[in-house]
């Protein structure tokens, strides 16, 4: 296999072999509450309590029996005994309302014993300590909002497979919880190979290049809700590899992504480690850029490698690993942001390859204009400027000065600035 691709195939081929091959993670943790904002539920979920958890007042007033305030009018008022006063928070104990009493009720206050309904206090006067006129009569129930109404005990709020976000955090809240099960989240490791490569911060001696991938691939695994861990910087050793990608799973990680070492030349191994330790199924994909991309599994672990260079290395990552930390998250296949653009000068493109050409966008009073970002994958400036991709067809060559194109944004350009006028 030393010196040449297993086989270049396609986008579509590349995913379908991928899908075939990545199994659901298994398990659950649990978590807090205040920290399961973009989780997903592990099982249905049942209300532990009523809500509200007992009968309460919708509104300032008097809790009474609905009997005592018949044939009450504005000309003719019925006079009720005014017993206790109860605040929202309040226990009230042993309070009852007999026949001809009313208590003074908040909103959101418990209604006592024997009471049906709460009489608004706007109609009613209170004359004194203790005695109260009423002016309207009121129906059993109004006013108030039953023990259950909104939630009842056991009811199944929530299916398994849910997002929790802001609003099912408040409603389980509401219910008293202050942890919940979620699936696990996938374990991922990140890996960066090459001599050449040197950690941020430390001193950059001749020949090197800090590494780039490393931190970028980890931090978009970050974003998609995986739990991720970059190991570091390896050098490009068969030896070296192949330990580090042995310690990687055998402590555990779900998946794992090496950048650099992918392509065929003699000084990238990683394809010759992968095939030792395990299968690999796909070593090359016509795509510009990624063409070196590779896929396969060791020990049942799914092993992504990615193009050295970052602008290859995030296009691939992008294209084949984040869809898999979609379904495996649960978060689904999101939907890309688009937008219309038309292109502002000629493209020249890779026949042969389908091409994600990068781009940036410029508004103008016609609309919005894509132009192509120069300096290749290898340049870290094109990571700057481009604002988005134009996937350009593997039989297209050249893509014409004032043709209308869609350009899928890069994650974190989906606003762009107003047209102006």
């Amino acid at each position: 296999m030393s010196g040449r691709f297993l086989r270049l195939i396609t986008i579509d081929e590349a995913r379908r072999i991928i899908d075939a091959n990545i199994q659901a993670i298994g398990g659950f943790e649990i978590v807090p509450l205040i920290e399961a904002d973009g989780r997903i539920l592990f099982e249905d979920l049942h209300a532990p309590v009523d809500l509200p958890p007992f009968n309460r007042a919708l509104m300032d007033g008097y809790a009474v029996r609905s009997p005592d305030t018949f044939g009450a009018t504005e000309e003719k008022g019925i006079r009720l005994k005014v017993i206790g006063e109860i605040r929202a928070g309040d226990a009230i104990e042993d309070l009852e309302v007999g026949r001809g009493e009313a208590v003074e009720v908040a909103t959101g206050a418990r209604i006592p014993e024997r009471a049906d309904s709460v009489l608004m206090v706007e109609f009613a006067d209170r004359v004194g300590e203790d005695e109260l006129i009423v002016y309207r009569h009121v129906a059993p129930g109004e006013n108030i909002q039953m023990r259950g109404d909104d939630i009842r005990r056991g009811e199944n709020l929530l299916r398994r497979g849910t997002g929790i976000h802001a609003r099912e955090i408040g409603i389980l809240a509401a219910l008293g919880m202050d942890q919940i099960k979620v699936l696990r989240r996938p374990r991922v490791c990140v890996i960066s190979t090459g001599n050449e490569l040197e950690y941020p911060g430390r001193e950059l001696r001749e020949g090197k290049i800090f590494d780039a991938n490393g931190y970028m691939i980890t931090a978009a695994l970050l974003e998609l809700g995986a739990d991720a861990s970059f190991i570091g910087v390896i050098r490009d050793s068969y030896d070296e590899l192949r330990g580090t990608l042995e310690s990687a799973i055998s402590e555990g990680f779900d998946i794992v992504i090496i950048s650099g070492g992918t392509s065929a030349g003699r000084g990238d191994i990683l394809y010759r480690v992968v095939e030792d330790l395990g299968e690999l199924l796909i070593h090359g994909v016509r795509i510009k850029p990624g063409k070196p991309f590779l896929f396969g599994l060791c020990r049942d672990v799914p092993i992504f490698g990615l193009p050295g260079y970052p602008v290859s290395a995030m296009i691939t990552f992008e294209t084949f690993v984040e869809p898999v930390l979609q379904r495996l998250t649960g978060t689904g296949p999101g939907e890309k942001k688009r937008v219309k653009a038309t292109v502002g000068a000629r493209i020249h493109s890779a026949k042969g390859r389908q091409e994600l050409m990068p781009v940036r966008l410029e508004d103008s009073s016609e609309g919005v204009i894509a132009y192509q970002v120069h300096g290749g994958s290898g340049a870290i400036r094109t990571l700057l400027d481009l604002d988005g991709y134009i996937r350009i067809g593997e039989e297209v060559e050249i893509v014409e000065e004032g043709e209308e194109v869609e350009v899928e944004l890069r994650v974190g350009r989906g606003n762009l600035p107003p047209v102006p006028p």
